[in-house]
């Protein structure tokens, strides 16, 4: 597997285990609300150390297509900083 479809596959699992924990957590507040809303605000975090990470174990894939790598990772960065502006912009 090369890093990208582990990046998805993680993207996957963050957005299962947000469901089981906001589907777990008692309903008595607004608590499974702001969980599932951090854990997106996290998502853009999560996929980009995930794909780090994976493109360590993977460096003969990635010498191959790097340029699927930058294009993929520029993306990634791109989405981070679209959330830290949206969040940046609520406290304004």
């Amino acid at each position: 597997m090369n890093p990208i479809k582990i990046t998805f596959l993680a993207l996957g699992a963050w957005i299962i285990l947000t469901i089981i924990v906001v589907f777990s957590v008692e309903d008595t507040t607004e608590m499974p609300f702001v969980v599932a809303v951090y854990s997106f605000y996290l998502l853009p975090v999560v996929c980009i150390v995930t794909f780090i990470v994976s493109s360590f174990f993977y460096r003969s894939w990635v010498k191959s297509h790097i340029i699927i790598v930058a294009i993929t990772l520029g993306l990634l960065i791109i989405w981070a900083l679209r959330i830290v502006i949206y969040i940046r912009s609520l406290f304004l």
